[in-house]
């Protein structure tokens, strides 16, 4: 059974997946939590092992699936959770060696970029990830399941365990950090010189 390919406002609650449909849904699985843990703000060097852990607990905890959304925002709940138990070992950790995490960079998403595609990629993904880290926890969480990762406000409140009308609020709390986020850095790129 493959994760919903309709839009994620279409997806309809389903029972817990069995043993062997949780294999087919594998890939999916992966997909969803690389890149949702990235925009949620896990270290680069950690990510491998911020997906496995999400597989992992997907894994133990498929039969406390209930249904009441769909597969995809429940495995959403449990990226969030993932994510803020990293992000929290990463401030801990930074406190103890007092140093950065060092700049990530994703993949290029095409199958044959050109250099200057891959470059044009990875300055664009790095910068996003730099403004998403200027929004604070809980709107950046709201701000990356609707505005990224495309759910609705109800399935990411239903994955946040949220109200609607909190989510809503947080999302637009969210918009208005990250228009501010993006006009401090056009001003900082006029200042200095930069397109």
């Amino acid at each position: 059974m493959p994760l919903p390919t309709a839009p994620p406002s279409t997806a309809v609650a389903s029972p817990a997946p069995g043993r062997d449909e949780l294999d087919t849904l594998y890939a999916d699985i992966v997909d969803l939590a690389w890149r949702a843990l990235r925009r949620l703000g896990v270290p680069e060097p950690v990510l491998p092992d911020a997906v496995q852990d999400t597989l992992l607990v997907v894994h133990r905890r498929r039969d406390e699936f209930r249904g009441e959304a769909s597969f995809r925002t429940w495995v959403y709940g449990i990226v969030l959770r993932v994510a803020s138990g990293y992000r929290r070992s990463a401030r801990r950790a930074s406190r103890v060696f007092d140093r950065q995490q060092p700049q990530a960079l994703d993949a290029a998403a095409s199958s044959a970029p050109s250099p200057f595609e891959q470059l044009e990629q990875r300055v664009a993904s790095e910068l996003l990830h730099e403004l998403l880290d200027e929004l604070s926890g809980e709107v950046r969480e709201v701000f990356v399941l609707v505005e990224l990762e495309e759910l609705t406000v109800e399935a990411a409140a239903a994955a946040l365990g949220l109200r609607a009308s909190t989510c809503k609020s947080r999302l637009r709390s969210a918009r208005r950090e990250f228009d501010a986020a993006v006009r401090r850095e056009r001003a900082r790129r006029s200042a200095g010189g930069l397109r």
